[in-house]
């Protein structure tokens, strides 16, 4: 069975601190890494979900995903009153 340190479990191990005192690393800014990087990857798990969520209304609706290669437009120019497409 596979266990993943938690992060005091992985502030307090031997080894990696050995590695971190051989890097000049202290245990608040390792701690601080891990839990940024913590935040980093919950924040992507989120957006993921909400891209997923949102795509599936989209589809729902029958609008499309959000996948889909979006069409450029043409950018409209107005000269003198009058609009023309460049």
């Amino acid at each position: 069975m596979r266990h993943d340190l938690s992060i005091p479990e992985a502030v307090a191990d031997p080894l990696i601190g050995q590695l971190r005192r051989a890097d000049g690393i202290s245990d608040q800014a390792f701690a601080k890494l891990l839990l940024a990087a913590a935040d980093a990857y919950r924040a992507s798990a989120i957006l993921k979900i909400h891209h997923r969520r949102a795509d599936v209304f989209y589809r729902t609706i029958g609008a499309g995903s959000l996948e889909a290669p979006v069409r450029s437009r043409v950018p409209e120019w107005s000269v003198q009153g009058a609009i023309s497409e460049w």
